[in-house]
């Protein structure tokens, strides 16, 4: 209806949406088989390095028994903490997540490479099988550059391991993080 003028009058409504209700059976996601990757070096001491304690906790923690994980570390050593196994116990990651400490140089290829056959040794059809590498990528023993260490993470890429990084801190190095995530068929990341 018209007012004076010409302009209509308001008019007020109420809507009311319903969604329907949720399938029954939600689809299950397939099985995780990771290698979880810690740049323990000097250059991560303090905030870096609590927070990728902290992420890794955090994954570790919405793992389902079915999940298969492992935990490397490396400095200019590299250890791998938690052999592959699958997530029955989150307390033994938790554990030796706790006694994780910084100090040494970065020997980044030889954690990642670690990482890769830990998750090799569960790759299967069964499995989505990834290296989770969380570094600020400042990589100064062994293999360090782009060119040097891609071809291997294109090679486990192709033979069902695929690669996914974690840049932190302000001056990690972009270029070689976002490159072996790309190297490696997986997703790059970055943060404080």
């Amino acid at each position: 209806r018209l007012k004076k003028g010409g302009l209509p009058n308001a008019c007020l409504a109420l809507v009311r949406v319903r969604a329907p209700a949720a399938p029954a059976l939600q689809a299950r996601r397939k099985a995780l088989n990771l290698a979880l990757v810690i740049d323990r070096s000097g250059s991560m001491s303090g905030r870096p390095l609590e927070e990728a304690k902290r992420c890794v906790g955090m994954i570790i923690d919405r793992l389902s028994p079915r999940d298969r994980a492992s935990i490397v570390t490396y400095d200019s050593t590299v250890d791998t903490i938690v052999p592959a196994q699958n997530v029955t116990d989150t307390a033994v990651f938790h554990r030796a997540l706790a006694q994780v400490g910084s100090g040494g140089m970065t020997a980044l290829f030889g954690g990642w490479l670690a990482g890769a056959e830990q998750a090799a040794l569960g790759a299967n059809d069964d499995y989505i099988s990834r290296v989770m590498l969380l570094s600020d990528g400042c990589a100064n023993e062994g293999p360090d550059s782009l060119e040097d260490i891609a071809p291997h993470v294109r090679t486990m890429a192709a033979s069902g391991v695929s690669t996914s990084t974690c840049g932190l801190g302000n001056g990690f190095n972009e270029d070689l993080m976002m490159g072996m995530a790309k190297a490696g068929q997986g997703q790059g990341y970055y943060g404080d």
